[in-house]
């Protein structure tokens, strides 16, 4: 559930179903339930004089099976949450999950959103957000949710933004929420603050922005970045730049690039089909959806140096099922244009929606091991099936 009018979520990606975008610690499985039969209750709609004032309701139950050569696994979410709309002004969100290997002990109770959001601070100048939220950006290579993962992300902090009906401009003041996941480990951030400016400039959707990074473990850095978005002669195409520098923990220099250039073409009956080219340069990654851009089976990442060349196509069934596909050509910075290889990934799917509120994503991935040495990758496949009930 979404407070409308927030802009904060990423563009959609060719190949990411829309229907798939659908730390307060309690020590026992008995008291998550007791939290959620508790929401369960206060969602029984009740009699009341303003009924636009009411409380709103709702949540997710995700199911996720994973099966590789080395391992399978069972897991899933549970996701509450609750809205409140004051008054003209004011509003309020909180979403409550637990998340964790089925078969086994439920994960402590987290709170992974708590927010008010003011409409019109400062004289209609800016809606300000405040607490703790979600934060999705472009097409979630700097800053993202990380949905993939059953904990998501989450940042404490302030946002402004000013909107009008030909841009937006979001001043940024947050801290990580402290272990919250990416696709390679954690958000190392003690603060991330910055800009981030959305415009659309003669057909072509352009964002600009510059986020700034103070890291637990010490060091810092600032990623200056745009990204272009548009349609030309059939095609849709996207590009995305961005420079970092800074200093390492150990007061080091460093510095850091990556672009990205994507083109798609509809073929027609919605058939599509695209490449996209991907080159890193010692980049060090915010919070990016690793998951949906770098291959489904998360083996590489922008600071691996990374170049990427990937083929995707997406075909309907019908009204609801589609299949995709994506080859990934992964390489690193040695040894001329295309570097060591890093190894070949396919990944194939198949989402749609069961019913109503109920979304089905199953896929199949196979990675053929390169020539690069000290990498530990292996030839290897993957399979995973997902649900997402939402309410």
């Amino acid at each position: 559930m979404a407070l409308i009018g927030w802009r904060t979520s990423p563009r959609p990606s060719a190949l990411i179903p829309d229907s798939l975008n659908l730390n307060l610690n309690m020590k026992n499985s008995t008291t998550v339930w007791t939290a959620a039969a508790a929401l369960l209750l206060f969602a029984v709609p009740a009699p009341a004089q303003d009924s636009g004032n009411d409380f709103q309701f709702g949540g997710e139950m995700r199911f996720r099976t994973t099966n590789s050569d080395a391992s399978i696994n069972h897991t899933g979410r549970l996701r509450f949450n609750m809205a409140k709309e004051l008054d003209q002004v004011v509003s309020t969100f909180v979403e409550i999950q637990t998340n964790g290997t089925i078969g086994t002990e439920l994960g402590d109770l987290t709170l992974h959103q708590a927010y008010m959001r003011l409409n019109g601070f400062g004289g209609d100048l800016f809606d300000v957000k405040a607490g703790r939220f979600e934060m999705n950006y472009g097409q979630g290579r700097m800053v993202s949710s990380y949905d993939w993962n059953d904990g998501g992300s989450a940042w404490d902090g302030l946002l402004f933004q000013h909107a009008t009906e030909d841009h937006t401009l979001d001043v940024i003041y947050t801290k990580a929420v402290s272990g919250q996941p990416t696709g390679f480990g954690t958000v190392d951030a003690s603060t991330l603050a910055g800009l981030y400016y959305q415009r659309n400039i003669a057909g072509w959707d352009s964002d600009f922005y510059a986020l700034s990074r103070e890291m637990d473990a010490g060091g810092s850095d600032l990623t200056l970045g745009a990204l272009v978005e548009g349609s030309l002669q059939g095609f849709e195409l996207s590009g995305e730049l961005a420079s970092q520098s800074g200093e390492d923990a150990a007061n080091d220099d460093k510095s850091g690039s990556v672009i990205i250039l994507d083109g798609t073409y509809d073929l027609g009956g919605e058939i599509k089909l695209g490449a996209r080219y991907t080159m890193a340069d010692d980049f060090d990654p915010i919070n990016d959806n690793a998951h949906f851009n770098n291959g489904h089976m998360d083996l590489v990442s922008l600071n691996d140096n990374l170049t990427d060349i990937a083929i995707y196509g997406l075909m309907p069934i019908d009204d609801n099922w589609s299949w995709y596909g994506v080859f990934h050509s992964f390489t690193g910075e040695e040894d001329g244009l295309f570097g060591d290889a890093i190894g070949n990934e396919i990944d194939l799917g198949i989402w749609g929606n069961v019913g109503e509120h109920t979304g089905f994503w199953a896929g199949y991935s196979t990675f053929m091991d390169g020539e690069r040495t000290g990498d530990d990758l292996a030839d290897d496949s993957w399979f995973f099936a997902q649900v997402v009930l939402d309410f």
